[in-house]
């Protein structure tokens, strides 16, 4: 609906111009973004969680940007380690509201937060979560944030991302009967 809808019919019908259209936009997020948007970002959510980030705070805003642009492209992957990354660049913007938590403690409530938003799976990403930092001590906030995360991606969106994913996949796949 809205200026979605009508995106999602531009690329319906010019698919290869809206793809070649989301690539020229995702390579000048890279060359704006001083490559930050390429690649999984693992390197830079792997240092955040250290508590040594090596990005600054636009980071967070940059690989938000590619991962939405990604997303619009309809390119099936592209979610999952973005999501990790945008989520753990939270955790440099929220610290300093959260008193008595520390740098990789925020980033790692983001990282489980940001994924169980995206994904709308609270448990799931509470398991990944721990599983990634090896952080059991940190079970109870982690599934916490997944819960609340889960709720208001809810809220803000009633059907789940991969839900949604999955329908325009079997909708493609359906054959009109016109």
């Amino acid at each position: 609906r809205g200026w979605l809808g009508r995106l999602n019919a531009l690329r319906g019908r010019r698919p290869v111009a809206f793809a070649a259209g989301c690539g020229l936009v995702l390579a000048a997020l890279g060359l704006f973004s001083g490559q930050h948007v390429f690649g999984t970002g693992y390197a830079e959510t792997h240092a955040i969680l250290a508590g040594e980030p090596v990005t600054g705070g636009d980071f967070l805003l940059w690989k938000f940007l590619a991962n939405v642009v990604s997303y619009l492209a309809g390119v099936p992957g592209g979610l999952f380690s973005p999501s990790l990354a945008v989520g753990a660049a939270l955790g440099p913007w929220l610290v300093d509201w959260l008193p008595g938590i520390s740098l990789p403690q925020c980033a790692l409530l983001g990282l489980a937060a940001y994924l169980a938003g995206v994904t709308r799976t609270p448990l799931t990403a509470t398991v990944i979560t721990l599983e990634l930092a090896h952080s059991p001590d940190m079970a109870l906030p982690v599934l916490a944030a997944c819960l609340l995360a889960a709720a208001i991606s809810g809220w803000l969106m009633p059907v789940p991302l991969y839900h949604a994913l999955s329908q325009q996949v079997l909708n493609a796949l359906t054959p009109r009967r016109d």
